[in-house]
C-alpha cells in the first residue's frame, strides 16, 4: 500500500470515527438541553399568565367598588 492510500484510509477512518462520536454526543446532549429550555419557557409563560391575571384582578378590585354603587338598571321599568 502506498503512502497516499494509507493517508486517505487514515483520514477516512478518522473522519468516520469523529462523525460517530459527534452523533452520539449530539443524541445525548441535545434532548437534555432542549427539554430544559422547553421547561424554562413553560415556566416563564405560566409566570406571565399569573402576573397578567393578578394585574387584571387588581384593576377590577379598584374599579368594581365604584361601579357597584351605581345600579342604573334597578329603577328601569
Amino acid at each position: 500500500m502506498t503512502l497516499g492510500k494509507k493517508a486517505i484510509v487514515s483520514i477516512t477512518v478518522t473522519s468516520l470515527l469523529l462523525s460517530a462520536v459527534l452523533l452520539l454526543l449530539s443524541k445525548q446532549v441535545i434532548p437534555v438541553s432542549s427539554g430544559r429550555l422547553e421547561e424554562q419557557n413553560i415556566r416563564q409563560n405560566a409566570q406571565r399568565t399569573v402576573s397578567m391575571l393578578e394585574d387584571e384582578i387588581a384593576r377590577l378590585e379598584s374599579t368594581l367598588p365604584d361601579w357597584s354603587n351605581r345600579d342604573d338598571t334597578y329603577p328601569f321599568p
